[in-house]
């Protein structure tokens, strides 16, 4: 009971941070990440810890030229597709960072 309470915490916290990011309009790429993320929330914990969204661009079996993302196995991944998978991920979390310690900046100055 208490894990549905989260997942729906957690769904919330996904369309308050869509609906946040400056459109009040859901673009169609945007609606169909957030039903990829709602799906990943409604697995058990045992198999969700395995699935991530992941760009097409980083996947190299992905011949379509697509953008967007996909959900996948994580521990599927191939040695170059998780060291990119690593990557984008420590990049978004640098880029996080950054914008915080610029919001910080702007309320201080």
């Amino acid at each position: 009971m208490a894990d549905k309470g989260t997942s729906m915490d957690t769904n919330l916290s996904i369309l308050h941070h869509a609906s946040s990011s400056g459109s009040n309009n859901i673009n169609p790429e945007s609606a169909i990440e957030l039903q990829y993320w709602a799906e990943i929330e409604r697995l058990p914990t045992s198999k969700r810890v395995n699935k991530s969204l992941v760009d097409h661009k980083l996947l190299n079996d992905s011949k379509e030229k697509k953008a967007g993302k996909r959900m996948v196995d994580v521990t599927k991944l191939g040695a170059v597709e998780k060291h990119m998978f690593i990557d984008e991920l420590l990049k978004e979390i640098e880029e996080d960072n950054l914008r915080l310690l610029e919001k910080q900046k702007e309320r201080i100055d």
